[in-house]
């Protein structure tokens, strides 16, 4: 618990602290990563979600599995 709680607070101060000194735009002379970075711009949606699902299935195994070793 907390750990989870730790990783809360610090998850929230870094999201603080991009929104209110963002970096400098990096420019990006390689065409290969421009293309890379341009795919994931039409993935994003997809990859957020499987994120949030990864996340919430973690979080259910070892919440069952913590009630299952009591």
């Amino acid at each position: 618990m907390i750990a989870l709680g730790a990783g809360l607070v610090f998850g929230c101060l870094a999201t603080l602290l991009v929104v209110f000194y963002p970096l400098p735009a990096i420019n990006v002379n390689s065409s290969a990563l421009a293309k890379a970075m341009a795919g994931l711009k039409e993935w994003e949606e997809l990859l957020i979600a499987l994120i949030a699902g990864c996340a919430i299935a973690l979080g259910v195994v070892f919440m069952s599995s913590k009630k299952e070793a009591l």
